[in-house]
């Protein structure tokens, strides 16, 4: 799915979730650096991504 076919509100909660994952990301610390051990912000968007590909065929 490229992103224009994203729809936009989607972009907007993908833009931001994405900016959040990346301050945890920075920030470290307590949980935020176990998260970030195991998943890392960048490939957030791509999972999300396909989540909503998978709901839009539904």
């Amino acid at each position: 799915m490229s992103n224009s076919e994203i729809p936009e509100d989607c972009k907007i909660l993908l833009d931001e979730f994405e900016q959040r994952a990346s301050e945890a990301h920075v920030l470290g610390g307590g949980d935020e650096l176990a998260f970030d051990e195991i998943v890392d912000p960048r490939d957030l968007r791509g999972r999300l991504i396909s989540a909503i590909e998978i709901e839009m065929k539904a």
